[in-house]
């Protein structure tokens, strides 16, 4: 089975999200532009509210402020026309950061959105620092307060271990990030898709490796078109989504859900790698109502461009579906087969993500459904289930249950990364706030401890966990190309 050039996807480990206001009306100002061209801004988590708790109304005209090309050494664009919801867009070539501010115009020395070029502070290149780099690790942190996500940007990810630094670290305002669950790394194009369930958008970030700070995303997917899940109240009905890439056809899916079951779709998009705005999708998988064979609060999806597959955990179904002809799929369909029964090990597990390692075996991490803060599941199914000729309920035992037990220090992983060079497993661990590396994976079985792990009051991530939220370490993508 061919394997997806491009990195992984990461999805959500099914959090319930804290919303601060999720209707209309009342009086609020919002930290993110709106691309929704209707009232009732979904797309803003640290919305400050009147003492009704309501968002204010966003009416947004849907048009989108961008930096110039000719904005010399990064300086940030203090002046944004998001103040009416609108999205805002940084030139892939601007070194700096669009100082966006769904509330109004921002200072532009706020969140240290001014730098020049040459300022070592904006511009995180693996050059920084002097020392010699093997690979960037991205690790995606969800953040404590569900209005506060970052992307963290480690070097020499073949080696790193312990409490280490970011070498850069995208967060704040201008950023709009939220609460990013998954996301997936175009290696090539030097591209992060992020999948944000608290804004209800996908953020596309170019020219990752250089990016520092305060800085916006290239391009920003929301709005009601795209019906994306709004997001919810931490005690009402959370969202999650997912996103990967089929690189070779170009084309964007985005897992996307809510816990009532009202939303639970498969979001298609043409022409990835340009997509923006408020628009609707090119088309739209869902499934009919079968227990175990169909989305339920889908989470992690991920594209095997080389089948043209894709596979989708289904987390309240405890199932893995996989459509074939994926680039052309759409409507209501059943999946071609589906890994779910009581021998897959997945009944009373929380299937989060999938990858498929060097010969085309699925890996799938889970977290416990009961959501115990420190246990996870990872296992193993053979690729012969996943050929063309073969169809229907995949009920079978894992070649192997790779990793649990006490000595793992799993605790509910979410995104997971397989560098097949290496025959590493990266685990995204979210209720640890770490990340977990597992050498010789190809071997590992049952309760073995990590080889390294990435943890500690350094690395952005030492949020104390021990329960389903807040959590950190939601996704991890891995460059071994800069």
């Amino acid at each position: 089975m061919g394997r997806d050039g491009g990195s992984g996807t990461a999805l959500d480990s099914g959090a319930l999200f804290d919303s601060v206001g999720s209707g209309g009306g009342g009086d609020g100002t919002t930290g993110v532009p709106a691309v929704d061209g209707g009232t009732g801004d979904v797309l803003d988590a640290s919305a400050t509210n009147d003492g009704s708790g309501a968002n204010a109304s966003s009416d947004a005209p849907g048009t989108t402020a961008t930096n110039d090309a000719s904005d010399a050494g990064g300086n940030a664009n203090a002046s944004d026309a998001s103040a009416n919801g609108d999205a805002a867009v940084a030139d892939a070539s601007d070194g700096g950061a669009d100082a966006s501010d769904g509330g109004g115009a921002r200072d532009a020395t706020e969140a240290a959105a001014t730098s020049d070029a040459s300022d070592a502070s904006s511009v995180g290149d693996a050059s920084d620092s002097g020392a010699p780099v093997t690979g960037q690790m991205y690790v995606i942190n969800a953040g404590p307060q569900n209005n506060d996500g970052a992307i963290l940007r480690f070097a020499s990810a073949a080696t790193i271990t312990g409490n280490v630094a970011p070498r850069a670290t995208i967060s704040g305002a201008a950023s709009t990030l939220l609460c990013p669950h998954f996301g997936f790394l175009d290696v090539p194009n030097n591209r992060l898709y992020v999948g944000d369930p608290c804004a209800a958008a996908v953020d596309v970030f170019d020219a990752v490796s250089t990016l520092n700070g305060a800085v916006a995303p290239t391009r920003r997917i929301a709005g009601n078109a795209t019906t994306f899940a709004p997001r919810a109240p931490f005690n009402g009905n959370p969202s999650m989504m997912a996103v990967a890439v089929d690189t070779t056809r170009d084309i964007l899916y985005v897992s996307t859900s809510n816990q009532s079951g009202s939303v639970a779709e498969i979001a298609v998009f043409a022409g990835a790698s340009t997509v923006l705005g408020n628009v609707a999708p090119t088309r739209v998988i869902t499934t009919p109502t079968n227990p175990g064979r169909m989305l339920n609060f889908n989470h992690g999806v991920l594209s095997d461009a080389a089948n043209d597959r894709l596979y989708v955990a289904s987390l309240r179904d405890s199932s893995v579906l996989v459509f074939d002809g994926a680039s052309t799929a759409g409507g209501s369909m059943s999946p071609v087969r589906w890994v779910s029964g009581t021998s897959t090990g997945l009944a009373g597990n929380d299937p989060i993500f999938m990858q498929l390692d060097a010969s085309g075996d699925l890996i799938v991490d889970c977290r416990s459904a009961a959501l115990t803060p420190t246990t996870g599941l990872i296992e193993v199914f053979a690729a012969s289930h996943f050929l063309s000729a073969v169809s229907g309920n995949v009920n079978v035992a894992p070649v192997r249950t790779a990793i649990t037990g006490s000595m793992t220090t799993l605790a509910g992983p979410h995104m997971i990364a397989y560098e097949a060079a290496s025959d590493e497993l990266y685990v995204a661990n979210a209720f640890g706030g770490d990340v977990l590396v597992f050498s010789s994976f190809a071997s590992a079985a049952g309760n073995v401890a990590p080889t390294r792990v990435l943890g500690g009051s350094n690395t952005g991530l030492s949020i104390p966990q021990g329960a389903p939220s807040p959590r950190t370490a939601t996704g991890v993508f891995l460059d071994p190309t800069r």
